[in-house]
């Protein structure tokens, strides 16, 4: 539900993608401080930090689409 603002109107809300992106950012630093505090298993993290990594891909992509959409609209 929080990425259908972005389907709606791209331009206007990239902010949700950028959001998106500095969320999955954050994702290893968490996992490398919180998971030894846990006590979870380092492998486990690598597997918590792998979904912030393979998650920022799609968001980066569509961000490149909605700056290309971006500078359409200001030529047209």
């Amino acid at each position: 539900m929080a990425f259908y603002g972005p389907f709606r109107d791209p331009v206007r809300n990239i902010w949700v993608v950028d959001f998106g992106i500095i969320a999955c950012a954050g994702i290893i630093p968490l996992a490398l401080v919180c998971g030894p505090i846990r006590g979870i298993p380092f492998y486990w993290q690598l597997l918590d930090m792998s979904f912030g990594v393979f998650g920022v891909i799609p968001l980066l992509v569509v961000r490149r689409m909605i700056k290309c959409l971006e500078a359409y609209q200001l030529a047209a």
